[in-house]
This record gives C-alpha cells, structure tokens and sequence, in this order.
C-alpha cells in the first residue's frame, strides 16, 4: 500500500511540475525578441529539473515514521 501511496504523491507532483514547465514555456514564448527555440528549451529544461524534484520530494513526504 505504501508504494501506491508513493506512486500517487509522485503523479500529482509531476502533473504541478509540468504545468509549470508549461507555464515556463508560455511566459517566455511571449517576449518579443525572443526565438522559438528558447521557449521550447525553457520548458524541457524547468521539466527536466523538477522531475527528480518531484520524485525525491514523493520520496520524503511518504517515508515512514521513525518507531518510537
């Protein structure tokens, strides 16, 4: 059960880690002068850190209490 636990803490991170990547993307798509290119790299570059972010973060909120 623990491992579902994990899995979902995990899932729901990665989907707030990419709709910040997106919205990294999105923001810097719309300057001016700024290539397309740019924005496409500012997505995978955000997503590509906050991936293992998510994952050791999932990690530490579903470790199991120290016993007493």
């Amino acid at each position: 059960m623990q491992g579902m636990t994990l899995l979902l803490a995990f899932v729901a991170m990665a989907l707030v880690s990419a709709a910040a990547a997106a919205a990294v993307g999105i923001v810097l798509d719309n300057f001016p002068n700024i290539h397309d290119l740019l924005s496409v790299l500012g997505f995978f570059g955000t997503l590509c850190v906050l991936l293992p972010v998510s994952w050791l973060l999932a990690v530490r909120l579903t470790k199991p209490g120290q016993a007493a």
